[in-house]
């Protein structure tokens, strides 16, 4: 096998400009003596689909476009502007505007001196490109990351939250070779699911890092969840996940020169809390959980006050009461102490929230005397009250468990609105198991999650809850059953479906996750993740016309949520990316698409897809392997066929189809003992390839080795009987080889 170190390619392209695009402003800056410098990418139709420019005034265009035509500088002293065109081997890529500064730079500049300060730019940003980028896996490094943190900019109050994210990958690698090529395809597969939206940093060991924009820390979590559950589908052992949250606030007080320390430093200690939670776990930073106290219990003293009270009180009941417009206030509301008279013990936390305990009441006296005190408060012009309700007894829970039962309630009950009662119930528990999800805390989840299915064991949201954690650490056992009582509940439940497909395929069951997925998708066929696995799984089977339809369903499902239109996704519990306006995997939906094409006799659709697929992610292997033999088959040059191959075996060379796709570009070029070599260094991958064992065979025989020939048809033919092309060419071979003697 070859060296597993990639040389990074240092060739500009359009997607740089948006990539380093901080550090060439800065570049910029350094060579020009100007105040401030942006770049406009375009000029070349493989940009389309590159992340759309800020509109630009008539003058600025105007200026743009002229000197990306002339190729040459050109400077307007009345705008007090400068465009600078800068162009690759393959045409123009960009054009710096600057603006600000010293006015000669705007007044007649001496050319020579311009170009030559152009020609230095350039220069710049190679070397800049070449010192971002990881050799191992063509991420970027740990350098650009640093710089990133340093030039970051607060967000303003409509541009949502930036993220830290650290991710720890541990696979299954005998040596360091296939340590190596695991970390280039981890880095490559993070690539094609955010399709660069939140940038790849490798930092060395298999540790990556994305800065990530979002709306809120809930939204980060949900994307730190999915990559998650979508990287353990790729055959890794563990992945723990850290998430630091870049306050505006902090990234304002912090100095310069020190905040890529301290985002680092937050990040690492939110991986070490991940580590300590399992094998696929997730965890935030200390000082950015969300609501950390929802579930704590209510203060001793409180406590206390009702042991008590239910001391020798074989029944009873706690409702949990919270105003739900905090006013300025010192103590809890006298009048709600009044009404509460009367057999009720009330007994204040806070001035907005108290318990109150009701002797002998079961569940249903509480509700009604809730329903009463909400009705009073409220006419009483106290406002409104939220109410939660637990009653002893309760099968599972102790007497010292029902506070905490009715501060689950009140979680409950404020989903409802201002106003809200709920009585302590499975639901409750499923509520509660949530919140320690979104925490990270994966064992207390597991907890409310069994306990509430001891209170309703056919709770379908439940079970589907309880299963999807299980699979997420890896105990497919314990997950498989919960799913199938969920569908023996519910034959129809679209997220068990859905989520016993992925369990069976993490199995290797590729048989039964397809039979789910199907079932799955007569429910929902506008599902981007179910209609992308399917597609997948057609294609892995050789079905390219039924992957082609399931493909075109989630190109569609992934345009209407690119848009916002249609429904929200039923993202809970089933591992999905779960918010509008993003692109989690929508990039890998062209590259089956591009492979289903191909296969289906329709080259021109499956370039086209291709062309999209390694525009979204550079560093996909298999669409520019695909799209390089797409290239050579079609006569479309044979360089950069060749070109297209070669960079995907230099980013995963452990894909026989890759070698094979490259053997094949070679052979057509009459480069035969090169491709001679591609053929062998793919069988080694796969012994068992048929083209790959049929090209091997047709190059000896162009090579005139016969023996090794003859033996390579004879194997293809013991693989395949019926194969006639091999059992014409020995044919062939042997009556050669008569007339010979």
């Amino acid at each position: 096998m070859g060296f597993p170190f990639a040389v990074a390619d240092q060739i500009l392209t359009g997607h740089d400009f948006h990539r380093f695009e901080p550090l060439f402003v800065k570049a910029a800056l350094a060579l020009f003596p100007c105040e401030a410098a942006r770049f406009i990418v375009g000029g070349r139709e493989s940009e389309a689909d590159d992340p759309p420019a800020p509109r630009l005034d008539d003058k600025t265009r105007a200026g743009a476009l002229l000197a990306r035509r002339q190729g040459r500088p050109v400077a307007d002293s009345g705008s007090g502007e400068l465009f600078l065109p800068l162009a690759g081997p393959e045409g123009p890529l960009a054009v710096a505007v600057l603006t600000g500064g010293d006015p000669g730079l705007y007044d007649r500049p001496p050319e020579d001196w311009l170009l030559d300060r152009l020609r230095l730019l350039l220069r710049e940003l190679e070397t800049i490109k070449g010192w971002a980028q990881d050799p191992v896996s063509g991420a970027l490094t740990v350098g650009h990351l640093r710089q990133e943190l340093e030039l970051l900019a607060p967000p303003g109050p409509e541009e949502g939250l930036c993220c830290l994210l650290l991710i720890e990958t541990a696979g299954r690698a005998k040596d360091a070779g296939q340590a190596l090529r695991q970390t280039a395809r981890t880095a490559a597969y993070l690539d094609s699911l955010l399709g660069g939206s939140a940038p790849v940093h490798h930092l060395g060991a298999g540790l990556f890092a994305l800065l990530w924009r979002g709306e809120n820390l809930e939204q980060a979590q949900r994307l730190g969840y999915a990559l998650l559950g979508r990287l353990k589908r790729q055959g890794l052992q563990r992945v723990q996940l850290g998430i630091k949250p870049l306050v505006p606030e902090e990234l304002a007080a912090i100095p310069e020169g020190g905040r890529a320390d301290g985002a680092l430093d937050a990040a690492w200690e939110a991986l070490a809390i991940a580590r300590r939670r399992g094998v696929f776990a997730l965890s935030i930073a200390p000082g950015h959980q969300p609501d950390p106290q929802s579930l704590a219990p209510p203060p001793p003293e409180a406590l206390a006050t009702l042991r008590r009270l239910w001391r020798d009180e074989p029944q009873f009941s706690i409702v949990f009461l919270q105003k739900d417009l905090k006013d300025q206030v010192d103590d809890f509301p006298s009048q709600i102490k009044e009404l509460a008279a009367g057999g009720a013990t009330l007994v204040p936390i806070d001035p907005h929230r108290a318990l109150l305990y009701l002797p002998g009441a079961d569940e249903q006296l509480a509700a009604d005397w809730a329903g009463a005190f909400a009705n009073q408060a409220l006419g009483l012009g106290l406002g409104t009250f939220s109410l939660g309700i637990a009653s002893h007894p309760c099968p599972g829970f102790r007497k010292a468990d029902i506070p905490l039962n009715a501060k689950k309630a009140l979680i409950h009950a404020q989903f409802f609105g201002a106003g809200g009662i709920a009585s302590f119930s499975g639901v409750s528990l499923n509520i509660a198991g949530d919140l320690y999800y979104n925490q990270g805390d994966l064992l207390g989840a597991i907890r409310e999650y069994r306990l509430g299915l001891n209170l309703n064991p056919e709770n379908i949201n439940l079970l589907n809850s309880l299963g999807v954690i299980y699979a997420q650490i890896d105990s497919h056992a314990q997950a498989i059953p919960l799913f199938e009582r969920a569908l023996a509940i519910n034959p129809d439940d679209f997220m068990a479906l859905f989520n016993l497909g992925f369990a069976r395929l993490s199995q290797g069951d590729l048989d039964r996750a397809l039979h789910y997925f199907e079932r799955a998708e007569r429910i929902n066929d506008t599902y981007f993740d179910l209609e992308l696995q399917l597609g997948q799984l057609y294609c892995q089977r050789g079905q390219y016309r039924r992957a082609l339809k399931a493909l075109l369903k989630a190109e569609e499902g992934a345009r209407r949520q690119s848009l916002g239109d249609g429904e929200e996704p039923p993202w809970e519990r089933c591992e999905p990316w779960p918010a509008r306006r993003q692109t989690l995997g929508h990039g890998l939906v062209y590259r089956y698409l591009g492979e289903a094409c191909q296969a289906l006799g329709r080259p021109t659709e499956a370039m086209t897809y291709l062309q999209r697929a390694a525009r979204y992610n550079s560093r996909d292997s298999e669409a520019l392997s695909l799209l390089g033999e797409l290239y050579a088959v079609q006569g479309q040059g044979s360089d950069i066929a060749l070109a297209f191959c070669r960079q995907a075996v230099t980013i995963d060379s452990g894909k026989a189809g890759h070698w094979r796709r490259l053997a094949l570009v070679l052979n057509r070029r009459e480069e035969w003992e090169a491709a001679l070599e591609a053929a062998e260094r793919g069988l080694a991958l796969a012994p068992k390839d048929l083209a790959a064992l049929m090209l091997k065979a047709t190059l000896h025989e162009r090579l005139g080795q016969l023996p090794k020939a003859r033996a390579a048809y004879e194997k293809v033919l013991k693989l395949n009987g019926t194969h006639a092309q091999a059992a014409r060419a020995l044919k062939r071979i042997n009556q050669t080889t008569r007339r010979d003697r």
